[in-house]
């Protein structure tokens, strides 16, 4: 609960300070592929998946990197799948795994090393679907492109 109340603070002060539209000036300004800035942007999430809950990741960091992501030319709603995917992978995986550690506490006679091994196949699967849609983001845009015509 902390979190999401320093989250909010943190998303007045970006509102106020404005860095938000000054970074994404910034990035917006580099002379490298889209896909290279997503890429980094993707890793960030899939690395704080690992050690925060997705709610406050969101919180914390779509303030800055939704503009970005916008400006970009990515769809929102195509990116925010992508980033659900890549947090949802990062709470299945070492070191915390938060999502491992709840199972291990409902279910209590498996080890929590057995939990781990038993969602590489989800997070295998996770991961290749992550890429497909980042591949043909259509797949995500279709339908509500469809209904927007």
């Amino acid at each position: 609960m902390s979190i999401l109340i320093g989250a909010g603070f943190l998303g007045k002060f970006l509102a106020l300070s404005r860095i938000p539209m000054y970074l994404t000036n910034v990035v917006g300004g580099l002379d490298v592929s889209p896909y290279l800035i997503l890429a980094l942007i993707l890793a960030v999430y899939f690395i704080l998946g690992m050690f925060l809950e997705g709610i406050a990741i969101m919180v914390l960091t779509l303030p800055i990197v939704y503009p970005l992501i916008t400006q970009l030319g990515f769809d929102g709603l195509w990116f925010g799948i992508i980033m659900i995917m890549l947090i949802n992978i990062g709470v299945l995986t070492p070191p915390l795994g938060l999502s491992v550690y709840i199972i291990s506490g409902v279910v209590k006679d498996v080890s929590i090393e057995k939990i781990f091994k038993g969602v590489i196949p989800s997070i295998i699967t996770m991961a290749i679907a992550t890429i497909i849609l980042i591949i043909f983001p259509e797949i995500v845009t279709f339908l509500p492109n469809f209904v927007k015509d």
